[in-house]
């Protein structure tokens, strides 16, 4: 997991190094493992084949050596031997032997009588003792032959003077089959017997030749020098015979093989091929078993080889592998660092810009002249730069456009919204105003032409009367027309007033149409500004003509007052002719009487243009005031948009899309 966890940590060079190694000394490991196994199992064999090969060797010469003994044997076993045997000539049997018995190293050659007795001892003057006793010289004086390896017992080696010789002291060892015996005082020795026979074929005696192989290193120092191997005689499992070495330098006699041989070579009778512990250190062996003329193993024949030169050889081949691995390994991590070089210098400038990228500069380019994946993908990188210089180029110049507006939208709403402000402000109180004059002064004509018609109702009655009520009528005139030179200027100041009413609603109307105008522009944010310019738009019309209709009334007024003076000032011409008009009076106190009533509905008519005027006034205030509030909710909506601007132009000046931007 560590490694996994480092392997996701590591750079793209690391990685790539690493999967190079791993491709590269994996199949050059498995194919040094499988190579290194072969040459060592090579070697391994052919030591043991070789080994192998030298204890036949060597089994060769320990039988050459019974054969020369057997050889000796029959030159020496003649008519003449059997003739001294029987004449008892021990001097002649003496002097027969004893330069076969030098010159051979033998350490048995013994001749025995008929009977079996011991006439003659090469190695010993002990004579006298009988061979028919033993189980295996006494087939001899049977008649037969008897050559191969033998055991015998301390009393026979006493005999021939060979007990000491044969002695060994029994070392302690681990690895071998657990015994108490300390020493062994038998000998193997290699035998070779015959009977003596006369001219007539009688048996006459038998003669015995034997080497002994306890403490005697002749033969395995010769298997040595020849074979150049270690080899060793045992009797049953110890060491009786060998040219191995402790560690002192000595020769290891009276060493025990192991227990592992000893089981596989004396009980099973087989050979033992392999590995063992030989004394001092593992020896690449071989083992046979040594069998007496009747078959029975007597002990072991064994030649072996050092293994350390091999284990030398397989390091040596080990170690040349090893070289060769990191030779190897030099190469790969060589062509590896070159080929990840070049896949990974332009990762990291890519890296590089992408930095940069990441930092807000657009204006970085990636080089790259490979024309393979990375160089698509650095190409690919530029692209994507482009585009995005492009986009915020785009998204820059919106910004502006943007922020320009909505400053421009912002300053003309505040503009819209003061004119309503001044709008509302002065239709509030000036339209009010006059309205309510408006009211007064209809009032007081309201009144003034109730007066009139009470006084043209009695008028009928003051006919009679005239003379003496045309002072009263003519004053009456006088008043009636002062009122109406009043209500003449009241008509006028309302005329005043309607223009001024056409005027502002006229103006509202040109800002309305403006007012749209600018939410047209404003787009999406201007549609609720819209609606409310279209609603004033259509106020505006509505007072305009309501103030038209109250101009046309006016018109009528004053032409309806004109001609109240031109009656009063013939009233006032029939009042000084008197009498004479007197007959006339009633029909002009009649005219006076519906001109009156008709001014009255005219009065009364101006009165509700005027609570109507003043409705519409309140009305338009209303919608002014809502609009004031349409307008101010546009101006935070057109100054928070101009502030959103501003944050989008300020985090876009933070890319470089340009050396010079």
């Amino acid at each position: 997991m560590k490694i996994f966890r480092y392997n996701l940590k590591a750079g793209l060079g690391v990685k790539l190094v690493t999967g190079f190694l791993i491709i590269a000394l994996v199949p050059m490991a498995i194919a040094a493992f499988t190579a290194i196994r072969g040459i060592n199992e090579g070697i391994e064999e052919q030591a043991q084949l070789a080994v192998n090969n030298d204890l036949n060797s060597a089994n060769e010469i320990f039988q050459q050596r019974i054969k020369e003994i057997s050889l000796l044997i029959n030159i020496i076993n003649d008519e003449n031997l059997a003739t001294l045997v029987t004449e008892g000539d021990i001097d002649g049997i003496s002097h027969l032997l004893s330069k076969h018995y030098e010159n051979q190293n033998l350490c048995i050659l013994t001749v025995a009588d008929a009977e079996g007795d011991v006439i003659y001892r090469a190695a010993s003057p002990e004579r006298g003792d009988n061979m028919a006793e033993h189980p295996w010289f006494g087939q001899v004086l049977a008649g037969n032959s008897l050559e191969g390896p033998l055991i015998l017992e301390e009393d026979y080696l006493e005999r021939e003077g060979l007990a000491e010789k044969a002695r060994l002291k029994i070392m302690a060892a681990e690895e071998a089959r657990p015994s108490s015996q300390k020493e062994e005082r038998r000998g193997m020795v290699l035998i070779s017997a015959a009977p003596v026979f006369d001219q007539e074929g009688e048996i006459r005696g038998s003669i015995i030749a034997g080497d002994l192989i306890n403490n005697n290193f002749q033969m395995v120092d010769q298997v040595g020098k020849l074979l150049k191997v270690t080899s060793t005689v045992f009797l049953d499992d110890l060491r009786i015979s060998t040219n191995v070495r402790t560690r002192e330098g000595t020769r290891a006699t009276g060493t025990r093989v192991s227990e592992v041989v000893a089981r596989e070579v004396l009980d099973k009778g087989e050979r033992y091929l392999g590995k063992a512990f030989v004394v001092t250190e593992d020896y690449i062996t071989a083992y046979d078993p040594i069998r007496d003329p009747g078959g029975e193993i007597i002990g072991i024949n064994y030649v072996g080889i050092r293994e350390a030169p091999f284990v030398a050889m397989k390091n040596e081949n080990l170690t040349r592998f090893i070289v060769i691995a990191a030779i190897s390994l030099v190469l790969a991590l060589g062509f590896s660092a070159f080929i990840t070089g070049g896949i990974t210098r332009p990762v990291r400038n890519l890296m590089k810009e992408m930095k940069k990228a990441e930092e807000g500069d657009l204006s970085v380019e990636v080089h790259s002249r490979s024309e393979d994946e990375l160089g698509h993908l650095a190409n690919s990188f530029n692209n994507m730069l482009k585009g995005q210089r492009e986009m915020i180029r785009k998204v820059l110049e919106t910004t502006t456009i943007v922020s320009q507006s909505s400053q421009d939208l912002s300053a003309s709403v505040e503009e819209s919204n003061a004119t309503m402000q001044e709008i509302s402000s002065t239709i509030d109180e000036e339209v009010a105003k006059k309205a309510q004059d408006i009211s007064i002064i209809s009032n007081r004509a309201l009144e003034s032409g109730e007066q009139t018609e009470e006084i043209a109702l009695q008028g009928g009655k003051a006919v009679e009367e005239s003379v003496k009520a045309m002072g009263e009528i003519n004053g009456a005139a006088r008043e009636v027309g002062f009122v109406i030179g009043e209500l003449e200027e009241a008509s006028e100041q309302i005329g005043v007033i309607v223009n001024t009413i056409t005027g502002i609603a006229d103006q509202t109307n040109l800002l309305a149409l403006n007012a749209a105008i600018e939410a047209a522009r404003a787009g999406e944010q201007g549609r609720g500004f819209a609606v409310v310019a279209a609603e004033v738009r259509k106020l505006a019309e509505g007072s305009s003509a309501a103030a038209g209709e109250i101009g046309d009334l006016i018109t009528n007024i004053q032409g309806k007052t004109g001609n109240a003076v031109e009656k009063m000032e013939k009233a006032s011409e029939i009042v000084e002719k008197g009498t004479r008009l007197g007959e006339k009076a009633r029909e002009h106190l009649q005219q006076i009487k519906e001109a009156v009533n008709e001014l009255g509905s005219y009065i009364k008519e101006i009165a509700a243009a005027a609570e109507d005027q003043t409705s519409s006034t309140e009305e338009i205030a209303a919608s002014t005031q809502q609009q004031t509030r349409v307008l101010e909710d546009i101006s935070r909506t057109t100054n928070e948009l101009a502030s959103r601007a501003e944050e989008l132009a300020q985090l876009i000046d933070k890319f470089k899309i340009n050396e010079g931007y």
